[in-house]
Order: C-alpha cells, then structure tokens, then sequence
C-alpha cells in the first residue's frame, strides 16, 4: 500500500511537458499567426483618395497580367509585377509598418498596414490592396 500514495515520476514529467507544449503553442500563435505579415499576397484592389478600385486590377487580370508582394521571415520581400512577356522584381526591406525601397541613388519608403488577411500599401495618400494568397 505504501507504493500507491507516492507521487509518479513519469506521470509528473509527462505532465510537465504537456503544459510545456501548451504554452509554446500558445506562442506560436501568438508571434507567428494570422497577425503576422509574412507571406504572399495578390494585388486585389488600387486606392486612390481614399476610395478602393478594382476596375484596374480586373483589366491587369483579363490580360494574363498579375501583381504580387511578398514578406519574407527576414525582413526582406520582394514586389513582382507581370504583364505579358515583361517581368519586374523589386526587393525590399520591411519593419515596423515602413516598406523601405533603396536603388543605386534614391531611397523611397511607404507604409504597409495589415488588416486580417490583406495588407495595404500607401504611399503619399495612394496605394494598393493585397490579399494573402491561399
């Protein structure tokens, strides 16, 4: 009988670990779910005082034409635009809200704001409506 009132040792480790891995899922969530930027979106729409316009976006679509932006895990993205036989690539750098652009001479840098799954990307009053992709 004395055996059965000693606490059990794997009992209390497997308990242990399952409230461990709890709270690291509870983390994962929170860092790294939906709330984060990271990923591919597809241009859905163009903002211009305010208003949203997909007319634009349609007439892009129609024409075999697509326009995407993507946040990588490191802070660095990439905006790719296609429109037929042409293909544009523009790297960035992310944080904080800010989108910084740096060529050889200039340095340009926008506001991105995300909103569940789309981000909006502003700069001086205009911008473009991302959703992220499936």
């Amino acid at each position: 009988m004395a055996e059965d009132t000693k606490p059990n040792k794997k009992g209390l480790i497997a308990g242990i670990i399952a409230a461990a891995a709890v709270i690291i899922v509870i983390v994962c969530i929170f860092c790294f779910g939906k709330n984060n930027v990271v990923g591919k979106y597809d241009l859905s729409a163009y903002i211009q005082n305010g208003e949203e316009s997909t007319q634009a976006v349609e007439l892009l679509k129609a024409l075999g034409g697509s326009y995407t932006v993507e946040f990588k895990n490191d802070k660095t993205g990439v905006i790719e635009f296609k429109a037929g036989e042409d293909n544009k690539y523009i790297e960035f750098k992310w944080d904080n809200g800010k989108i910084t652009i740096e060529s050889d001479d200039e340095k340009e840098e926008s506001e991105y704001k995300l909103d569940g799954d789309s981000v909006t990307i502003t700069l001086d009053g205009a911008g473009m409506k991302f959703t992220r992709t499936k």
